[in-house]
């Protein structure tokens, strides 16, 4: 629900954003791609909701412990 409400927010201000879904720490998992002045950032805005952090990171390369499958169309 993170990703999909990110996604919602991000669109909702102008920014183009892509759900994202793939392996972290074994299991499936779907974060976002956002397109950030001109370039395209990605966020995971659920790892570490429970720590107190704001954002797992915000950076134009995907974190070691995530790996790229597929974009989810169906929950744009």
């Amino acid at each position: 629900a993170y990703a999909k409400l990110f996604h919602r927010m991000a669109e909702s201000v102008g920014l183009q954003d892509q759900l994202c879904v793939g392996p972290a720490n074994g299991g499936l998992h779907e974060w976002n791609q956002t397109l950030v002045n001109g370039q395209w950032l990605y966020t995971d805005s659920t790892w570490n909701d429970c720590a107190g952090q704001d954002l797992y990171y915000l950076s134009p390369t995907l974190g070691r412990d995530h790996g790229f499958e597929y974009y989810d169309y169906d929950l744009m």
